[in-house]
């Protein structure tokens, strides 16, 4: 039985997170290589590998070392010392062949019937594991983002089985734990660690039980967690979905934990106590998972940019409707830059593999930079747009609140004959995190209230805040970018040092004749 079933379960959690923010940290990947994956196989550079349309490595045939492949179909009848890295259509390790590394592929179909000494990596399309596979390390995990994955009757899987995808078919024996993420999961025979699992809905049909992608057919099972009778899950099983499964008896030696996947949350149709009580915290809930990390990079970027937020901050203060125009145009534009960008790296990935042929250091090195610069750009941007640009605008309403509530106090204890009210602008570091958090803490609890609401209402009080930002970030530096031209090369660019930080309010903010007086001063004494 593996170790983590052994676990008590106040320790399982932190590994599933952990498990989880992998799966999705890898989901983008995943599908990038798939789609790269589509646009065709035939170029490949290795100092020990294949490239071309039906690649083998030979009976008899032995690797010493690490083997690359870019190939269409490749067949592995040999023996590969090292790992297996490549790409290609459809890749098929025999019953005669062997790899005494690590699997790390993408590929259309990867189908094992023969031996690997190491971890399996698969991003495509459908991982077969036959009944003929022999994986003799006690600790060989199975990692894949896929379609579907299928582990035949008499397959043994040593380790722990990771999956992103549509579907996961077990028929065989899973030595380890099983945590899966997607639509269906099937569990027909046996497995000695825990399942931690989330599914779809089973009252949802498969639009086409036989899915069709490129050259491949895979048939797709319904959505839900399925046990068969005849199945043996030896750890604890939490799984999450729109309905409970059905689970025969015997068939879970430990506990069964269900959370259920809520489909409507809107208060106003909650008709008892516990379904008000469950409503309200999960949205209480979801509020402070949504706000914890927004409020964290908002106050470091007011402690490492404060410039860059205040003088945004006050774009969108003095003109919201263009600054969320501005940040919906930039938004809108990033969809055609990025797939330019992409055609671009693709491009260049293989004008490197034709051009540095033999210098396979070179080409890694190059094609990993390209893949860098892809993820650096487009991740930075969704960065600027999700969570810079919604902590811009969260800063200014909460520093709007808190002034507001300044004023407020302020004005119950002015006389009749006191000079104008004014508040003096939230200089302090303290001050402006206590207006960061207030700000997002308001936002989120708009943003999760628990009614249901129509989508392009939904669409627009989420996305009016990060545009907003977005935009008063693209007109503050396209007002540097003035200052700096009209001036000369030696043109004034503000300064990010603390000591210099101005305040969000404008001048106008400041009633006449109190521009100049000290602060607190509230006239002379009679």
């Amino acid at each position: 039985m593996s170790q983590s079933s052994k676990l008590p379960r106040s320790h399982r959690p932190a590994r599933s997170l952990l498990r989880r923010i992998l799966m999705r940290l890898g989901a983008l990947v995943v599908g990038l290589l798939i789609s790269i994956l589509g646009l065709g196989v035939g170029i490949v550079e290795a100092s020990d590998g294949m490239r071309g349309d039906d690649c083998e490595i030979r009976r008899g045939e032995v690797i010493d070392h690490d083997f690359y492949f870019f190939c269409n179909n490749l067949t592995i009848r040999g023996t590969i010392q090292g790992d297996l890295v490549g790409v290609a259509s459809r890749v098929n390790l025999t019953r005669e062949g062997r790899v005494m590394g690590d699997i790390l592929v993408l590929a259309g179909q990867l189908t094992i019937q023969g031996e690997v000494s190491d971890d399996i990596r698969f991003g495509g399309a459908e991982l077969e594991i036959t009944d003929r596979a022999v994986l003799p390390n006690p600790t060989s995990d199975i990692l894949a983002g896929a379609i579907s994955v299928d582990i035949a009757r008499g397959a043994y899987i040593p380790g722990d089985i990771l999956m992103l995808g549509y579907q996961t078919i077990i028929n065989g024996h899973v030595g380890g734990s099983v945590d899966f993420q997607g639509q269906a999961l099937v569990i027909e025979g046996v497995v000695e660690g825990d399942v931690d699992a989330i599914v779809g809905d089973p009252r949802e049909e498969t639009s086409r039980r036989t899915f069709q992608i490129l050259p491949y057919s895979i048939n797709l099972r319904g959505n839900g967690l399925t046990i068969g009778n005849e199945a043996a899950i030896r750890g604890h099983l939490i799984y999450e979905g729109t309905q409970r499964a059905n689970i025969p008896r015997n068939t879970v030696l430990g506990t069964v934990e269900y959370r259920r996947v809520r489909e409507n949350n809107n208060i106003t149709e909650a008709q008892r106590p516990d379904t008000f009580l469950s409503i309200m915290w999960t949205y209480f809930a979801r509020t402070m998972q949504d706000s914890i990390s927004l409020i964290l990079i908002g106050i470091l970027a007011l402690q490492l940019t404060p410039v860059l937020m205040v003088e945004s901050g006050r774009r969108v203060r003095r003109a919201f409707i263009p600054a969320a125009s501005w940040g919906f145009i930039l938004f809108f534009l990033s969809f055609p830059l990025a797939l330019l960008l992409f055609i671009f790296s693709i491009l260049m990935a293989l004008l490197i593999l034709v051009l540095t042929l033999g210098e396979v250091t070179l080409s890694i090195i190059l094609m990993v930079f390209l893949v860098t610069l892809n993820v650096v750009v487009i991740g930075g941007f969704w960065f600027l747009l999700v969570f810079l640009g919604r902590a811009i605008t969260c800063f200014v309403i909460g520093y709007s609140i808190v002034q507001g509530v300044r004023y407020y106090l302020a004005s119950r204890v002015a006389g009749p004959d006191d000079p104008p009210i004014f508040v003096s602008p939230l200089t302090t570091r303290r001050q402006r995190w206590i207006a960061m958090a207030i700000g997002v803490l308001t936002v989120s609890l708009i943003a999760n209230v628990p009614i249901s609401l129509p989508l392009p209402i939904e669409l627009f009080l989420q996305g009016a805040v990060a545009f907003a930002g977005l935009g008063a970030i693209f007109m503050y530096g396209r007002d540097v970018w003035h200052i700096a031209e009209t001036k000369g090369r030696g043109g004034w660019i503000p300064t990010i040092s603390r000591m210099t930080i101005p305040p969000l309010e404008d001048g106008s903010d400041i009633p006449l004749g109190m521009d100049n007086l000290p602060e607190g001063f509230r006239g002379f004494p009679d």
